[in-house]
């Protein structure tokens, strides 16, 4: 394929969401309460939530953890917020958790119903490097920065907003507006679903996309 039949397919497949039949939150701010208790907020991207939902916090910790929905709570028009008796895809809420004390609720943490979504500290993926005319930089800016990803140096994968440190699992020598399947190591469990999008960051500049095939032993 050439450089632009590869941009078109990426940029199709990257606008077609990932379709989930259940409730998906990605935490992006988390104020413990009690040593039982926090409060995370996040748009809800999937599904629907109820008080009384047994979810789980899942990435960053070695383990999921279980949380039961206590109350569940919107923006109000003019500040604050105000409780409501469910909330739907789409919605920002704040979703008042109870989970064993002294667990650790934070972001970058995914919250779905129990055995819905994966933990991995590092995946077999297919990437997507932007092409040199979609990148800031001269030639040997733009080179420098794939030789810095090809050795990880200050190599990110963002996941659900979330950044973790990662390196490549083998050797790779990637090539602006070219595409690769990579296994990528990573800096600290993440949460996963079927086809879960990534992208590629180096020092704060996106340089390219990904899909997840499936975790990888590491």
């Amino acid at each position: 394929m050439t450089e632009d039949e590869i941009r078109c397919t990426w940029l199709a497949r990257l606008g077609r969401p990932v379709a989930l039949d259940f409730a998906f939150l990605a935490v992006g701010d988390a104020f413990p309460q009690a040593a039982d208790r926090t409060v995370a907020l996040g748009e809800l991207g999937a599904g629907r939530v109820v008080p009384g939902d047994r979810l789980e916090a899942v990435g960053l910790a070695p383990a999921p953890v279980p949380v039961r929905v206590a109350r569940v709570e919107q923006p109000a028009p003019g500040g604050g917020v105000t409780a409501t008796d469910a909330g739907e895809a789409g919605q920002v809420l704040g979703l008042t958790l109870e989970h064993a004390p002294g667990a650790a609720i934070v972001p970058g943490q995914c919250l779905a119903p129990p055995g819905r979504l994966a933990l991995a500290a590092a995946v077999a993926a297919e990437a997507w490097i932007l092409p040199a005319g979609d990148l800031p930089g001269s030639p040997l800016e733009q080179r420098r920065l794939l030789e810095a990803a090809a050795e990880g140096r200050d190599l990110e994968l963002v996941f659900h907003s979330h950044p973790v440190a990662a390196r490549p699992a083998e050797t790779w020598r990637p090539e602006l507006g070219a595409e690769y399947r990579i296994a990528f190591d990573l800096a600290h469990p993440v949460a996963l679903y079927p086809d879960t999008r990534f992208a590629l960051r180096h020092t704060g500049l996106t340089f390219g996309a990904g899909i997840v095939l499936h975790p990888r032993s590491n």
